[in-house]
């Protein structure tokens, strides 16, 4: 491994840009940005200029997983936001800036000109590319430098990059840095209620006073039909005909004909979508929100709906199995008809559209609750409950309020055998299931708000007096200590 060096970026009178040690090696027209630069840049998003701990607060294991990853050999790193790509990236730059030698090493590329011209270079750079995918990962690594690349949630299986997945910051936390920014307890917390602490939400808050963006050119050229079908389902498998049938729908259009459309919109510069094996993908929703959202229709919106409760009211096949058989429902051809990937794209859609949809419909909080209320009530069943899998806690942050009445009436109506029953029925330990952890993690979602968390201590409270045996710490009882 080539020994790191402090790197002085200077630009001299004829625009050429030296490194300091005499390798001239990039036009300033094609300039890679310096971490300073990023920092600044990413400050001045707002009026009020943004904290570091409202990316960093909590997150000191994985700001110490990345300083590990850069002290060995170059490698690939890739960051995992559980939200979206401008939180793994903001991540990146924050962290990086704690650390002097990676401020002077730390370099930002979002073109493939500036890219090549950085690789080139004999000092070992940490280069990290946002807007575009660059073509020679490996010959950068190669050469000494090291790569990082911010990412929104997906399915990673390649096992020969470094992962750092980023969880979740505490909202009470989120509330803590907004009070050290200078708001007052009172509109810290408002600010953190009506946008469920999504990062992307809180910058682009009033209150922030954000600043205002650049339309990329595709997005007048592709129909609204299209980007608004691939924002509302923003992830999903084309193998799968409910997938393609949901597309449909929303489209207006034959699913090959849209299909033909993406190919192309995909290959647009700064494409919002991209084809991961199987798997079609919005590289950033909460972005394509903010493009696109002046478009959406009320036709659109009840498109939506209907949908989304034709996916959520489909009862999972391997409930009908035994415990111990529901991991492998596929031999048993208990699958469902739509793909993981977009019943959780729903899910987020939902979430979605109660933080931001006031900007494009009046009380769209209330039209969620009403939907939500609909899509809970209309099955509340153990089956049910079982089907939402991990989708759950995102349903109920959606609408906290239609959630908990649902479960209040759950347990209000369903036999107590039945609902010892969910319980019980833990699934397989070993393959890491748990058909009621969901429920228990959606009481703790819900249970940040100050409005609902009678109420959830009060479902807690009646759920722990269930006599149950249970095969792992998550139960009740501990939920509502840990609240």
């Amino acid at each position: 491994m080539k020994k790191n060096k402090s790197i002085k970026i200077e630009k001299n009178n004829s625009g050429i840009v030296n490194t300091g040690d005499n390798n001239t090696f990039y036009q300033s027209s094609v300039k890679p940005q310096t971490l300073h630069q990023a920092i600044t840049e990413w400050q001045s998003q707002t009026k009020i200029p943004l904290s570091p701990n409202l990316i960093l607060q909590s997150r000191e294991k994985e700001v110490e997983e990345l300083f590990s990853l850069l002290s060995q050999s170059p490698s690939k790193i890739i960051v995992v936001s559980p939200r979206s790509e401008e939180e793994s990236y903001a991540f990146i730059i924050n962290a990086l800036n704690i650390q002097e030698e990676y401020v002077d090493r730390g370099m930002i590329i979002k073109s493939q000109d500036a890219w090549d011209s950085a690789v080139a270079t004999e000092d070992s750079f940490i280069l990290v590319y946002q807007g575009f995918t660059p073509t020679n990962i490996g010959l950068a690594i190669a050469k000494g430098h090291f790569v990082i690349e911010a990412e929104e949630s997906i399915n990673i299986k390649d096992g020969s990059h470094d992962i750092i997945n980023l969880p979740k910051i505490k909202k009470s936390l989120q509330v803590n840095t907004l009070k050290e920014m200078g708001f007052d307890y009172n509109d810290a917390w408002k600010i953190i209620e009506d946008t469920k602490g999504f990062f992307h939400a809180i910058v682009q808050y009033p209150m922030l006073e954000p600043y205002e963006r650049i339309n990329p050119v595709w997005v007048e050229k592709y129909s609204w039909d299209v980007l608004t079908t691939i924002l509302f389902v923003n992830s999903w498998n084309k193998t799968y005909e409910g997938d393609k049938d949901i597309i449909n729908h929303l489209a207006g259009i034959e699913y090959e004909e849209f299909e033909k459309e993406l190919y192309l919109l995909a290959k647009e510069a700064n494409a919002p979508i991209r084809l991961v094996g199987n798997v079609w993908q919005v590289i950033s929703k909460i972005s394509l929100w903010d493009l696109i959202a002046n478009k959406i229709s009320d036709n659109h919106l009840e498109k939506f709906k209907s949908m989304a409760i034709e996916v959520f009211t489909e009862i999972d096949p391997a409930y009908e199995l035994a415990p111990d058989e529901r991991s492998y429902a596929y031999i048993y051809e208990k699958v469902m008809k739509h793909s993981g990937s977009v019943r959780s794209s729903i899910a987020d859609t939902l979430v979605m559209l109660s933080v931001f949809g006031d900007s494009i419909s009046d009380n769209m909080q209330d039209r969620i609750d009403n939907w939500l209320k609909e899509l809970l009530e209309s099955n509340i069943g153990v089956e049910a409950w079982y089907s939402y899998h991990q989708n759950l806690s995102t349903l109920s942050e959606a609408s906290p309020k239609s959630f908990l009445f649902a479960l209040e009436k759950s347990l209000d109506t369903i036999e107590e055998t039945k609902i010892e029953k969910l319980f019980t029925d833990s699934g397989d330990l070993m393959m890491g299931e748990c058909s009621y952890c969901n429920l228990l993690w959606a009481l703790e979602t819900v249970s940040w708000n100050k409005d609902y968390l009678v109420r959830v201590v009060l479902l807690l409270a009646r759920l722990s007096e269930l006599d149950i045996e249970y095969g792992r710490n998550n139960r009740p009882f501990n939920s509502l200590k840990d609240i």
